[in-house]
């Protein structure tokens, strides 16, 4: 393992050293060995390997919305159907000049294809078969959707033999060419639509391969990767198909690609109204906007040229960076408007709030004056009703204190007359003691006249 780490390090930094290599792409690899050495695919083997990320949001749009553009004619209405890139440069003007930038954008993916595979691993695969170098051999838009009853007629599931897309088949055997094929998805199964996975046929078992979009899949084309789609069910499944050849037969192989030339002003100026399209940007100065992408692209590739004059150092703009350019454009756009929305709602919710308090507080006013004649009668009315309660309170208090003197006046007769009462009574027990005393002069009880008036003093009253 630590050797085929020194190994894939060694690869890439061969690769950044390759005046075709893109600066940015050397970075991500860099990044990958120093995450995950294994250049973080979802599985590898000498003659096949998956990938997801494989290409950049913004050229994962470009394409997926040259497919959509390139099959909505009824000429694609067949369950299966390939599109060359040429015919996307046979329509109208802005067309042409699309397709001139998707086949571009292809061409530079391809060879990031390789550049990936070799640093994960294939390599190994292509230093043991190879007669020389790999080149571009051919890419399709490919568009596989449910089949007909007509095509299951004529191309039974399961059969051994046919031509229907789910036919298990050898990619070099149709066409012998092709020494590696390679398959970006552009849809996802189980959300554009269902079905349509892709299975490697090996003698144990079936080895699948859901698609997603983004997700590149590289193999071998000879017959160690017999392969299948399974049908379609329902909606579409989109992909770009791309094969790689090492024969001298085909144009296309021995020929040096420049990956880096310049763009037409009309290129780019039809890529940034395709983008911007696309993804439905509405711009009070739509054709001002595009204009202004295209002079910001055409004045970085003026500086790279005086850059390089002066420094000898190259700086590339490639359709990856204007495509960059385009998206970093609609991403931020979004998020500003999106601030700007909110912002904006809570302006109106707080404008709604005061006029909802100024309505209130001009009801209470309204309320106030029409109840301001009935706050001072009544307050008239109280003020007249305290002048009563204070002639009503020195009333009382005047029957208090006439009533309060009766009161002690009642309580000194009465105690006066308690006083006579108790004279009276002593008087009586003093007249009955001496009418009942002895003639001796002694009270029964053996007490003498003296403790008989001690006793008759006890009921003296002072």
């Amino acid at each position: 393992m630590a050797l085929r780490a020194m190994a894939l390090r060694a690869v890439q930094q061969s690769l950044i050293r390759s005046r075709f290599m893109h600066p940015r792409v050397s970075e991500t690899l860099l990044a990958a060995a120093a995450v995950a050495p294994e250049g973080g695919e979802l599985w590898t083997s000498p003659r096949r390997m998956a990938f997801d990320h494989a290409v950049t949001e913004a050229e994962l749009g470009l394409l997926s919305g040259a497919a959509q553009r390139a099959f909505s004619s009824g000429l694609f209405s067949q369950s299966a159907a390939d599109c060359s890139l040429a015919p996307l440069a046979s329509g109208a003007a802005d067309e042409e000049l699309l397709g001139l930038a998707v086949q571009e954008l292809v061409a530079c993916l391809a060879e990031r294809f390789l550049q990936r595979a070799v640093s994960a691993g294939f390599s190994v695969h292509l230093s043991q078969t190879s007669d020389g170098d790999l080149k571009l051999a051919d890419s399709l838009l490919a568009k596989l959707s449910p089949p007909s009853r007509k095509d299951l007629e004529e191309n039974p599931l399961g059969a051994e033999q046919g031509y229907g897309y789910w036919a298990p088949h050898i990619d070099k055997a149709n066409v012998p060419d092709y020494d590696v094929s390679a398959i970006l998805y552009l849809s996802t199964m189980g959300e554009q639509f269902s079905g349509g996975a892709f299975a490697f046929n090996d003698a144990d078992a079936d080895r699948i391969v859901e698609p997603k979009m983004g997700r590149l899949l590289l193999f071998d084309s000879g017959p160690s990767n017999l392969h299948q789609v399974y049908p379609v069910l329902s909606g579409t499944r989109l992909a770009l198909s791309v094969w790689f050849s090492r024969s001298l037969t085909k144009d296309a192989v021995g020929c040096t690609i420049n990956w880096f030339r310049e763009w037409p002003a009309e290129a780019l100026s039809s890529v940034a109204q395709q983008q911007l399209t696309v993804n439905q940007v509405q711009l009070p100065n739509f054709d001002g906007s595009v204009k202004l992408f295209q002079v910001m692209h055409m004045s970085v590739e003026q500086a790279s040229k005086k850059f390089l004059e002066q420094n000898k150092r190259h700086v590339y703009n490639t359709p990856t960076s204007y495509l960059e350019l385009l998206s970093s454009f609609i991403s931020v756009l979004a998020m500003k408007r999106k601030q700007v929305g909110t912002q904006q709602k809570r302006y109106k919710v707080g404008l709604e709030k005061i006029g909802d308090a100024e309505e209130q507080v001009s009801g209470l006013q309204q309320m106030l004056v029409e109840k301001k004649p009935k706050l001072e009668q009544t307050q008239k009315m109280v003020e007249e009703m305290m002048k009563v309660i204070e002639v009503d309170k020195a009333a009382a208090q005047e029957v208090s204190t006439k009533v309060a003197k009766e009161e002690a006046e009642a309580k000194n007769k009465a105690q006066a007359t308690q006083n006579i009462k108790v004279l009276e009574e002593c008087s009586i027990l003093q007249q009955f003691r001496r009418a009942t005393a002895n003639g001796d002069g002694k009270y029964p009880c053996g007490k003498d006249d003296d403790d008989a008036a001690d006793v008759d003093d006890d009921f003296v009253i002072v």
